[in-house]
């Protein structure tokens, strides 16, 4: 099993290129993985569940096209309990910083995913090993 964890990513109407580069994220890892974990700051701005826009009804789309037949996906409060019941305490992940790495501790690691900027950032976690992964964002 392969796990995806993304965060920061803060799409809005006003990037369409961070926009096509998170649509083809999850074009390109549908296969790849079995679970996606979006941990937060998936819009740059929300303003309700109730409200709707034709970008935001794009974006719901392809997430949902991307869930269909494809990995299960966990949203803010989902993913937290989602990894809290699943991974050990030991590891923690998490966003919203311009300084993505991993930080190795004696008993611990701590991963910290990047903003979408001018890179993409993923972390790849599967049974034998984590890499924290980026792609350009052209």
């Amino acid at each position: 099993m392969t796990s995806f964890f993304i965060s920061d990513i803060h799409l809005s109407e006003s990037n369409n290129k961070l926009s096509s580069a998170f649509i083809n994220f999850l074009k390109d890892s549908k296969e790849s993985c079995s679970q996606l974990f979006i941990l937060g700051d998936l819009f740059e701005v929300w303003i309700g569940d109730d409200y709707e826009t034709s970008f935001i009804n794009d974006i719901k789309s392809e997430l949902l096209n991307f869930t269909t037949n494809g990995p299960d996906t966990f949203l803010n409060e989902s993913s937290v309990k989602k990894i809290i019941d699943d991974y050990s305490p030991d590891i923690f992940i998490h966003g919203h910083t311009h300084r993505p790495n991993i930080h190795e501790y004696a008993s611990s690691k701590r991963i910290v995913l990047g903003d979408w900027d001018d890179f993409g950032w993923y972390l790849r976690l599967d049974d034998e090993s984590y890499n924290l992964e980026k792609f350009s964002i052209a």
